[in-house]
């Protein structure tokens, strides 16, 4: 897949729906399916940028779900009640395999 960098790639811009060929060419009969099972707006956005990230650059769901319980404006916190704040800090401690 080195010769595709985006998923724009994959669009059809004009139509506003996937490149089957392309996708059935760069993926397995499996992800293909998957990828042109998404929905694709028939509206076009212009990018924005919707999450900062890690110092790192890597995203983890844990710093995901933090960003979406401060809500839109990331300088004023939502603010919930403390049992909810400790049910969700026990959660993200948990250790899962």
């Amino acid at each position: 897949m080195s010769d595709l960098n985006v998923v724009s790639e994959l669009i059809d811009q004009e139509q506003r729906c996937w490149k089957r060929d392309l996708i059935t060419k760069h993926f397995s009969s499996k992800e293909a399916e998957r990828i042109l099972c998404i929905p694709l707006s028939k509206h076009t956005q212009e990018d924005r940028l919707v999450w900062w990230g890690e110092a790192t650059g890597e995203y983890i769901v844990r710093s995901g779900y933090k960003r979406l319980l401060q809500g839109e404006d990331t300088s004023e916190p939502r603010h919930y009640n403390n049992d909810h704040t400790i049910f969700y800090k026990k959660l993200w401690q948990t250790d899962l395999p």
